[in-house]
């Protein structure tokens, strides 16, 4: 009976870690991903200004009044035009730079701020998992202390026993 008991508590205390760690594996799964994923953001500053719409719509309209007013004036060929173009450009991209910039930054803290969120729940996972273990190992070490001294204490109980039983025989 004893031995069934053992064997009945450890079988208890494996299937519980075992649950414990099917519940946690999606978290740690998804933190491992996130983690992943801001590495990947961190390693790849793309950021170029050229490729923000807000930027592409103001400079591509600005460009088209300053065409349009050029032909309407007969001087859309002119080294005026030219040099009004060229000035509107540079002008635009210093203006819009930080614009787009800070649009992009906005963006990006954004997905990290995400990830990190994930990131974290996964490692709120691990440490979960992690004292599961070290309960699972308390338990099973408690469990078998528990055992070894129930089975000592049977055994000096017999020994007991039987040498009030050769003592008894020998008077």
């Amino acid at each position: 009976a004893q031995d069934q008991a053992n064997s009945t508590a450890m079988g208890a205390q494996q299937f519980a870690l075992t649950q414990q760690q099917q519940n946690l594996n999606p978290y740690i799964q998804a933190g491992q991903g996130a983690l992943g994923q801001m590495q990947d953001l961190n390693n790849h500053w793309n950021f170029d200004y050229t490729a923000d719409p807000g930027y592409n719509f103001r400079f591509e309209e600005g460009l088209k009044a300053l065409q349009n007013q050029a032909a309407a004036h007969g001087g859309f060929q002119s080294g005026n035009t030219g040099r009004a173009l060229v000035k509107y450009g540079q002008d635009m991209g210093s203006q819009e730079y930080q614009n787009a910039y800070n649009r992009w930054m906005t963006t990006r803290q954004a997905q990290l701020g995400s990830l990190n969120n994930v990131a974290g729940m996964g490692q709120n996972a691990v440490n979960q998992s992690n004292a599961a273990y070290g309960n699972y190992a308390n338990n099973v070490g408690d469990q078998a202390r528990n055992y070894a001294n129930q089975t000592s204490n049977l055994h000096s109980n017999y020994a007991d026993k039987f040498g009030a039983l050769s003592t008894g025989y020998a008077n």
